[in-house]
């Protein structure tokens, strides 16, 4: 029933437009004038000489013969230019409708990806900054060995995760950060130092990133 009154309705806003296009407006207003003019001249005259003036006598029957197919192949075509053009028309504004719904609905995808994607991010980036804050720690104690292993292999984790994560913009930032310590720290051993000044920095460069995700500018 939906799809009957649909096509009903699409027939009718067809015929509706086809039938407002300037070409056929033009080519029926000007058969109704001709007829209006001939059945004015014919009405001024008397009853006997009507007959002669009206529309159809206005021309010889050789005028009409050639005439009558050009004004009607000429009047077919403009219908069917017209109906063409309302076909595109109406099948394009579809396309474009139907498009539109195709965005919604991969927004709403993308909206609940990103916002799954966005989670992941935080407890990574989460679990890589108390990491962080496990190696200062334990950078400052100077009476016990440092690990180094785990520190590397924290970097390389924290490598991985960003490029894969955050892109390669983040990834460099991470990889070429400049080494730098805390006002204050001080520590007689050179290799607790040398710890502490490579994973401070990075430390404070995920907090950075963390923070930013949170907010979304990332």
């Amino acid at each position: 029933m939906a799809n009957m009154l649909e096509r009903k309705a699409s027939t009718q806003f067809l015929l509706k437009e086809i039938l407002w296009r300037p070409g056929v407006g033009t080519v029926l207003a000007l058969y109704g004038l001709l007829q209006l003019i001939s059945n004015f001249v014919a009405w001024l005259l008397p009853i006997e000489e009507q007959a002669k003036y009206q529309f159809i006598r206005l021309a010889s029957w050789r005028v009409w013969l050639v005439g009558t197919p050009i004004l009607t192949l000429a009047l077919i075509g403009l219908i069917i230019r017209s109906a063409l053009r309302v076909i595109a028309e109406r099948d394009a504004a579809h396309e474009v409708e139907a498009t539109d719904l195709k965005a919604k609905i991969a927004e709403k995808e993308v909206a609940i990806r990103t916002e799954e994607e966005q989670e992941e991010v935080i407890l990574g980036l989460g679990g890589l900054i108390i990491d962080a804050h496990g190696f200062l720690l334990r950078c400052k104690k100077e009476n016990e060995p440092l690990p180094n292993q785990e520190i590397a292999e924290w970097k390389r984790k924290a490598e991985d995760f960003l490029l894969t994560r955050l892109g390669r913009t983040y990834f460099l930032e991470f990889v070429v950060c400049h080494e730098r310590l805390p006002d204050g720290y001080i520590s007689s051993s050179t290799e607790h130092r040398f710890q502490y000044s490579q994973i401070y920095p990075r430390f404070e460069m995920l907090t950075d990133f963390l923070r930013k995700v949170k907010e979304g500018s990332i």
